[in-house]
């Protein structure tokens, strides 16, 4: 089997292992959890960092849990597109 197939397989089958409520969140809130994260931020720092933009900051406070869930999974599919982001350690 090629490797192409072997990439489609695998791909397929992970794809397939995630769990169906994965958070699902904007793609500016999914740029700032990778950002944070880069930058070494505590989750409550994340979630109440004064300089961030008003509709970030709005919707981290109004969905607070489903950032928290997002933000300790590492893994979260991203609102406008569909695609599942995944942070590596």
């Amino acid at each position: 089997m090629a490797y192409d197939g072997l990439s489609t397989r695998y791909s397929v089958a992970s794809d397939a292992a995630l769990p169906d409520d994965l958070p699902v969140i904007p793609k500016v809130v999914s740029e700032y959890i990778e950002d944070a994260k880069a930058g070494h931020y505590e989750l409550l720092d994340a979630m109440t960092k004064w300089t961030l933009d008003q509709p970030v900051f709005d919707w981290i406070h109004d969905n607070s849990d489903t950032f928290a869930r997002a933000w300790v999974l590492g893994i979260w599919r991203v609102e406008e597109t569909g695609e599942i982001v995944k942070l590596e350690e």
